[in-house]
């Protein structure tokens, strides 16, 4: 009787096998070389990601019962002209990384955005592309949008209700911005234009599980512990800007975010917008963006990463001079 072959397909996610590998060598080196300094910075480091943990499974528990789904019908019209289409996904996902979290927004917003590209006949990977960039972008309205705001704020302490009052005109404007010259972008672009890519074959791989949280979480202390006083920027608002975002692009931004120690208020703000619009700049600079490019690939959709690096660059600039004038607008800095 012959034998018969069977092959069994593993499929392992780099990204996710990136963050522990990294995690476990960062908690190694702050063992070995400042041990009792990382059970400090550990238990200091706790809360952001305790906070944060709580914000993802709110927020997944929503996308289970259907919110985001009933809201994103309601904010994306079926019968929209495509440039309106693709202004309402990023407007859709702008409210979510804001007024929700970064990373929830990626999970729910970019699958929707692919089934809007095909419905509309947009360029499925130029509207997953301006998604992930809008939701880096938007994602410093209050302390819990972006995990790094919270380790900025862990070190550089101000209530939520003041946060927002001095973030939000900063943020409708980058907000608005965004969205408005994403759209004429995406709303150019053609279906017939799209890359094909080979599905992965592994499963639930369009979210970040919370038993992420725990190398991050690693990883963040390690870094604290390591580096003890941390990376201060230092020079002016705009020097410190500059240096906050291509410190966030150049190592990706939790890491960066783990390491700098603001002061003041404008160095506060200073991190805050360098570290959530600067991973814009690179791929790499944020994990949202890696599980953007991670859910359009499992969607057979191109993510191109010389486009988000090219879209990325070229709104840096007006986004942070528009997100200076509205801190300036609410007195922030």
């Amino acid at each position: 009787m012959p034998m018969r072959s069977y092959t069994i397909s593993v499929h392992v996610d780099p990204v996710r096998g990136g963050i522990w590998l990294t995690a476990l060598a960062l908690s190694v080196a702050a063992a070995l070389l400042q041990r009792g300094s990382f059970v400090q910075a550990a238990t200091s480091t706790l809360e952001p990601f305790l906070t944060l943990a709580a914000i993802i499974s709110g927020g997944l528990l929503a996308d289970h019962i259907g919110l985001f789904r009933s809201l994103a019908r309601a904010v994306v019209p079926s019968t929209a002209a495509a440039p309106l289409a693709a202004a309402s996904v990023l407007a859709f996902t702008a409210l979510l990384s804001g007024a929700v979290n970064l990373d929830v927004a990626v999970v729910v917003a970019v699958p929707v955005a692919l089934r809007v590209a095909q419905r509309q006949r947009l360029s499925a990977s130029r509207l997953a592309v301006a998604a992930a960039l809008t939701a880096n972008a938007a994602s410093f309205l209050l302390p819990t949008s972006n995990l790094t705001n919270l380790l900025v704020l862990n070190r550089s302490p101000t209530s939520a209700l003041a946060y927002l009052q001095q973030s939000w005109a900063a943020w409708l404007l980058v907000t608005g911005l965004t969205v408005g010259l994403l759209s004429v972008v995406v709303g150019r672009g053609s279906a017939t234009a799209e890359v094909p890519v080979r599905a992965s074959s592994a499963a639930n791989t369009s979210s970040l599980g919370l038993l992420d949280l725990l190398p991050m979480f690693v990883g963040a202390s390690a870094i604290r512990a390591l580096l003890g006083g941390g990376v201060i920027l230092q020079g002016g608002m705009v020097q410190e800007l500059g240096k906050a975002t291509l410190f966030a692009a150049a190592v990706n931004n939790l890491p960066a975010a783990a390491a700098v120690r603001v002061v003041g208020a404008t160095g506060r703000w200073a991190a805050v917008l360098g570290l959530a619009i600067g991973p814009n700049l690179l791929l790499t600079g944020s994990v949202a963006s890696l599980i953007s490019r991670r859910i359009a690939r499992d969607h057979r959709t191109a993510f191109q990463a010389g486009l988000f690096t090219l879209l990325g660059g070229a709104l840096l600039p007006v986004q942070l001079l528009v997100a200076l004038i509205g801190l300036h607008l609410t007195g922030a800095v």
